[in-house]
């Protein structure tokens, strides 16, 4: 048996459910003794016997559950790309919240009339159209990734948050198509909710930009502090000082560490 030890780049990972499903995809491969998978780093500590399986097939199994394994680097290059990743997630998630917000403000503006006063602004038929496309719009352009990780949960059997949400938002916006054909004939009067799809998807964009934030914040604070881990030790051997890499200490090195080294 060839023990080794790996921690690979998870990317995709929500919440809870995620987790477990890659945990559950990773258990799957023959030879993966212990693979334990952390949210809050978006990595997986695996421990897998190398005779029996090989890295590739790892980032196979996590890439059919629907997520993205990352090859690992060097300790440097992977806390500079992880930090760069960071910033750009947290991009990506103010970016698709304000696009469905400014798309789904003139929503609320169109129905606030109505709800109010009754006065529906350009008619009934006008108004159940544009709010359809609109809604349409929020759910289809920044809610993409969220219906992308729903369809791929769901199809795993192993459904998480994006899919709860992606049913409201699609059953808000079947009763404005049913809406919608009335106007021009076709089916029976139904209350038109397809307004509430494209809330469901800003408020549910806006607490994803949140938390891709707060996490991101603090796994960078975290990488950070492992950029001060010392790379190289001074140790004596024979009665000599050497210096070597942390890694090539064995027991019963006496290490000197002058004041202000790590």
């Amino acid at each position: 048996m060839q023990a080794v030890k790996e921690t690979i780049r998870i990317e995709g990972m929500h919440c809870a459910s995620c987790v477990a499903a890659v945990e559950k995809a990773l258990g799957t491969i023959p030879g993966v003794k212990v693979a334990t998978v952390n949210l809050a780093t978006e990595s997986a500590a695996v421990e897998f016997d190398a005779e029996q399986s090989k890295l590739e097939e790892l980032f196979i199994a996590v890439d059919r559950a629907g997520y993205r394994a990352v090859k690992p680097k060097s300790a440097d290059e992977r806390v500079a790309d992880e930090l760069e990743r960071d910033e750009r997630k947290i991009s990506s998630a103010r970016r698709g919240m304000w696009i469905a917000w400014g798309l789904t403000i003139p929503i609320i503006a169109w129905m606030i009339p109505d709800m109010v006063a009754g006065v529906m602004i350009g008619g009934m038929r006008l108004m159940s159209i544009g709010v359809l496309a609109l809604a349409t719009a929020v759910v289809v352009w920044p809610g993409r990734e969220t219906l992308r990780s729903a369809w791929k949960s769901a199809t795993n059997l192993t459904p998480n948050m994006d899919v709860l949400i992606t049913m409201g938002t699609f059953a808000a916006l079947a009763t404005g198509v049913v809406a919608v054909l009335h106007h021009f004939g076709i089916g029976v009067a139904f209350a038109d909710f397809s307004g509430l799809a494209g809330m469901i998807m800003a408020f549910h964009l806006t607490g994803r930009y949140i938390e891709t934030k707060a996490k991101g914040r603090a796994s960078q604070a975290i990488k950070r502090l492992l950029t001060l881990e010392a790379k190289e030790a001074r140790v004596v051997r024979d009665g000599t000082e050497v210096t070597v890499a942390v890694t090539a200490l064995v027991p019963g090195d006496v290490m000197v560490v002058r004041p202000g080294e790590k």
